[in-house]
């Protein structure tokens, strides 16, 4: 019963369908009549080997996640999940909520958990493919507090949602004004009889709420990608003064060796500076591909080698390449009037190069280049590159 307590499962923060997860396929499952509890984790450990214009050397490295969760079933069909972060020296919680059944094929969440609206936010750390997310990403709340009914109806997931209302790129561990953002989300595989195509999921989110700040808590995002400098950010004195809604229209194609991943994000805001309204509409895309060159199937789960890496056995592990365009777009009309600084656009090109030993360690190396717009018109270009070990138990 102990080890049942303390069981942990460390990185499976969502899937693409986000909330019909069941209990991971990896680690320790103590069982006691109906009461299941599971243990599992992973770490993941970053080095950057690039991150200036002309290839010049960088000597940043570190812990990039080292994370426990306790997730597990009790009795009457109730699950739970208790999700915490541990790198950077302090104690955070990510997810933390219960799941209630409804009926056989609907739930109901409570809690701390992921808004159910960008497509690759949706998936598992440990699934994914590149170092760094792409810009959508950044378009969308991370975690937020609330209530999330899902299930399915016919071949289609159903996520809907009342939640407390992270800012973009933000998480929420309890509501902050007196507003609340409502959600809908569905995907699904609408085609049938096209061969490859019929593995195509495709899916749209949306949301709303009414965002009031003032001078001192805006509920504004500064956009920053993960180890890189602020791509853009509001001015002082301005705040969130009104909507803010998203659409995301996404999708996915699995087939064989080959994966392919869309995504696309609007997000409309309205802000207050001094006497004066505005509403600023920003937008951001994503097609990431990638491709087994050992064979194995393409999937957003992981996805363990065929043959693992021993080479005493004179076996390698799997090798799985990747590629990726993204691009952000802020609204020009936010540099009118000293709204915000920073760029005004931005695409990325991401080529990577995955090694996985097991189904419990995977080698990421990655190769990004960067264009960006400043808002005067200025264009200027980064190369990064990056390195990661994951390692899962």
């Amino acid at each position: 019963m102990a080890l049942g307590l303390i069981a942990s499962v460390l990185g499976a923060a969502g899937t693409v369908n986000a909330a019909t997860a069941d209990l991971l396929p990896v680690g320790t499952r103590v069982s006691d009549n109906k009461l299941e509890w599971k243990l599992e984790g992973f770490l993941q450990y970053d080095q950057s080997l690039v991150s200036e214009p002309g290839l010049s050397s960088d000597s940043s490295y570190g812990l990039k996640s080292l994370r426990t969760d306790i997730l597990g079933k009790l009795a009457y069909g109730i699950n739970y999940r208790i999700h915490v972060d541990y790198s950077g020296g302090t104690v955070r919680l990510l997810d933390g909520h219960a799941d209630l059944p409804v009926t056989p094929t609907w739930k109901l969440r409570f809690g701390k958990f992921k808004s159910p609206i960008g497509l690759e936010l949706l998936e598992a750390p440990i699934e994914l493919v590149f170092i760094d997310s792409a810009y959508p990403t950044y378009l969308v709340p991370n975690r937020d507090t609330g209530a999330l009914l899902y299930g399915s109806v016919g071949s289609w997931d159903v996520q809907l949602a009342s939640l407390a209302g992270a800012a973009d790129t933000s998480s929420l561990d309890k509501d902050n004004d007196s507003g609340r953002s409502l959600i809908a989300r569905v995907i699904g595989k609408p085609i049938s009889g096209l061969g490859v195509l019929d593995n195509a999921e495709v899916g749209i989110a949306f949301s709303t709420e009414t965002r009031l700040g003032n001078t001192t808590t805006t509920q504004l995002a500064s956009y920053k990608p993960a180890g890189k400098s602020t791509l853009y950010s509001y001015a002082t004195g301005v705040y969130a003064n009104g909507t803010h809604y998203r659409i995301a229209p996404q999708g996915t194609l699995y087939s064989g060796p080959l994966g392919i991943l869309w995504e696309y994000v609007v997000s409309g805001q309205d802000v207050r500076l001094g006497g004066a309204n505005a509403t600023f509409v920003h937008t951001a895309w994503q097609i990431a591909t990638q491709y087994y060159l050992s064979g194995e199937n393409a999937s957003h789960k992981y996805v363990a080698p065929k043959v693992a890496y021993n080479p005493e056995a004179g076996t390698w592990g799997g090798w799985q390449a990747a590629f990726r365009v993204s691009g952000v777009n802020f609204d020009p009309a936010s540099f009118n009037g000293a709204y915000a600084t920073g760029a005004k656009s931005a695409v990325s090109a991401v080529a990577g190069l995955n090694w996985i030993w097991s189904d419990n360690v995977k080698w990421f190396l990655n190769g990004e280049n960067v264009w960006t717009t400043a808002s005067s018109g200025a264009n200027r270009s980064d190369f990064y590159a990056d390195l990661r070990l994951q390692v899962r138990y």
